[in-house]
Order: C-alpha cells, then structure tokens, then sequence
C-alpha cells in the first residue's frame, strides 16, 4: 500500500469517480436532517429564531460533512487507484463511470439546492456501480467487450425511459414504479446484457 501512495498521479476520472462516491455516502449518511428549534433559551432573535429553526444544527451539519468529505476523497482515491493499478484499467475504460459520475455529482448538487433528484442519484450510483464491474469482468471475458462501450450505456438508458413511458401509460402513473425507477433500468440492463453477452 506505501509503494501505491508514493506512485499516485492525479487523474480527473479517477478524481470525478471518487468525488460522486463521497457525495453519494455523505448524502446517504446526513440525508433528512432535523433543524427544529426546541431550546429559546438565550438565543438571539433572528428570521431563522422565528422560524423555529436551530442554526447551531445547521452549521454543525455542514462542519460534519465538510470534514466528512475531506477525509472520504482522499482515501476513496486511493483506493480507487489502487483498483485501477490493481487490475490494468486503461484510461479510456474510465470514460464512461466518469461521465456517470459527473452527472450524479451534478444532481447531488442540485439535490442540496432543493432540486429533488434522490431518485436519479441512486440510479447514477448504480449504473456507476454496474459500469466498473463490468470493466472488471471484461478483463477476465472477452464477451464483455461492446457492453463497455458508451453506446450500450445509452441504449439501455432509452429503453429503460421508453419501458417506464410504457408503464406509467398502461399502469396510470403506478407511485411503486416512480418510487424506484432505479430497479427498471437494473432490470433492464440485465435482460440486454444477457442477449448481448450470449
């Protein structure tokens, strides 16, 4: 493990991978914070007083997740990197769990601005999770070649959209369906990638 920290380079996929990771746990980890105000006494009169809001709660949230976040990056890095030496991961097999990454750092993003997208976020997470295994897998069988492409990616995506556009019409908007989106796109990866793969 020394030799792999005195060897690590910066790379912005492995970078980007290991950021929407953190953002992921730390959501998981401080999801649905309670601000209620209980205690009044000795407290100054603010907007945030009156609105029954505990702003000590508040910044110790965000004190929790930004040492939370810098201690998770750089461990999360290395390991990562660690992965990716461990199992000769060519930089272009990064492409595609980087751009997921992107995209699910920028929803936990807007998540924290009040743009809900919990939903999207463990669907990112997910096919994160589905693309790096598939990398992995792809080293010890050759079949796994064209599902590591970003075409497969983008083909089971629209599927997915067209099966969920199919549902909601037949089902009239089925609230189990739209509650976990994530296991129809898993679902439907599967069932692609096993008439792919055969």
């Amino acid at each position: 493990m020394n030799k792999i920290i005195k060897n690590i380079k910066f790379e912005k996929e492995l970078f980007i991978i290991s950021l929407f990771i953190t953002a992921y746990i730390i959501c998981n980890l401080f999801s649905a914070p309670v601000f209620l105000l209980d205690n009044y006494t000795d407290l100054y009169i603010s907007q945030a007083t009156l609105d029954g809001v505990d702003i000590s709660a508040r910044v110790n949230l965000f004190y929790k997740s930004v040492v939370s976040a810098l201690l998770l990056i750089p461990v999360i890095y290395v390991l990562v990197f660690w992965l990716k030496q461990r199992f000769s991961i060519h930089k272009n097999q990064l492409i595609v769990p980087g751009i997921i990454s992107f995209t699910g750092f920028s929803f936990v993003i807007s998540d924290i601005f009040k743009v809900t997208s919990s939903q999207s976020i463990h669907l990112l997470f997910g096919m994160l999770v589905l693309s790096i295994l598939v990398i992995f897998f792809s080293k010890r069988q050759r079949s796994f070649r064209y599902v590591e492409s970003p075409g497969f990616y983008s083909f089971v995506f629209l599927l997915s959209g067209l099966f969920y556009a199919a549902i909601l019409f037949v089902f009239n908007s089925n609230t189990f369906l739209t509650g976990h989106l994530a296991y129809l796109y898993f679902t439907v990866f599967i069932l692609v990638f096993f008439t792919t793969v055969s």
